[in-house]
């Protein structure tokens, strides 16, 4: 019962199979809604808006869901999860409904990942708008007429935030005709523009790295002529790992202001090679929250976390398309950890100092 006087709470039944809750959401004394989690994977929950005990009905969500981050539902007009697949973000439509209802996929413009949704209602029409990124930055999504079977989400960029990509990383060049890629700049002396090509007609790639191994990782297509200039030229977005930390003290609690540094430390590699050339890579500052995030080519790299006296270090590994994320608390030491990079928001590794 909403009540500011002492209640006693009575346990509600679940469908069978679930393991886990972690949110709620109540809309108009229509239903309540929960997403947790179940044997099977992610799960969503509904039930009546109600003081006594009652049973819960699990809702079908679309297939390939593989996590679910927040719900809010806005009236009796719908409700909205945030999760993920395996190829990327999510939100998920459904009725604001006690009894088994079916999710839907929304379409979303080209993001990351998604953090976060909140709507309300003006009038007759429900708005809805959800905190997202892009390789460019930070980005408002926005649905102004939100429904349980259909969505219309518009991309905005949110004007200050620059994204979490480097300017300085090393880019090689490959070709169908060339039997190895070449370095066409090293770590931070790679301007705008790359060019003019050896004048092969076409079958060009690019990726972040100076060695083959780090290029064959993330390599995207030039479908462009060589030399070509101007409006001519074609610009490629180089495919990078997310790399998230974590910076906490000893009692778990974040650390803000802790500096980051990824240094590349192949130890596949002989030393003072290209793919083992100690090039530090600069994350920034820790914020409140303790995090700290960047784009970053496929790699093994050395992190370095400095929180006043303190330093630690602990070998991460960027791969793509790895099955799982791993995460990993460490007071000193070198512990590996594999950064599933296909997932659009990573665990971050937490690193306590």
């Amino acid at each position: 019962t909403d009540s500011a006087t002492t209640q006693t709470f009575v346990g509600d039944t679940l469908p069978s199979g679930v393991t886990s809750l972690s949110q709620i959401a109540c809309a108009g004394g229509a239903a309540c809604l929960a997403i947790g989690g179940g044997s099977s994977g992610p799960v969503v929950v509904a039930g009546t808006d109600s003081a006594t005990t009652q049973s819960f009905v699990g809702d079908t969500l679309p297939s390939g869901v593989t996590s679910l981050s927040e719900i809010t539902c806005t009236g009796t007009t719908a409700c909205l999860v945030t999760g993920s697949t395996s190829t990327g973000p999510t939100i998920l439509a459904g009725p604001v409904s006690a009894t088994t209802q079916t999710f839907a996929t929304d379409s979303l413009p080209p993001v990351d990942f998604v953090t976060g949704v909140a709507c309300f209602t003006g009038g007759s029409t429900a708005t809805c708008e959800a905190a997202a990124a892009n390789a460019g930055g930070a980005v408002v999504l926005t649905d102004g007429s939100v429904t349980s079977g259909s969505d219309n989400w518009t991309s905005t960029p949110v004007t200050g935030p620059t994204g979490m990509t480097l300017a300085n990383l090393p880019i090689s060049v490959n070709s169908t005709d060339l039997s190895s890629s070449f370095v066409a700049c090293t770590a931070g002396t790679c301007g705008t523009s790359i060019g003019p090509l050896f004048p092969f007609a076409d079958g060009y790639s690019v990726g972040a790295g100076d060695c083959a191994a780090e290029v064959a990782n993330g390599s995207a297509l030039a479908e462009t002529k060589p030399g070509a200039s101007g409006s001519q030229a074609t610009d490629v977005t180089l495919p990078l790992g997310l790399l998230p930390i974590e910076v906490t003290n000893s009692s778990g609690a974040p650390l803000a202001g802790a500096t980051v540094t990824a240094t590349v430390a192949d130890p596949g590699t002989p030393q003072n090679t290209p793919c083992n050339d100690g090039t530090v890579y600069q994350l920034p500052t820790t914020g409140p929250d303790g995090l700290s995030a960047l784009g970053a080519m496929y790699e093994t790299y050395t992190v370095t976390v400095t929180a006043g006296s303190t330093t630690t270090t602990v070998t991460v590994q960027v791969t793509p398309y790895a099955s799982l994320v791993e995460t990993v608390t460490t007071v000193s030491g070198t512990v590996t950890v594999t950064v599933d990079a296909a997932y659009p928001l990573p665990q971050p590794v937490v690193i306590q100092a």
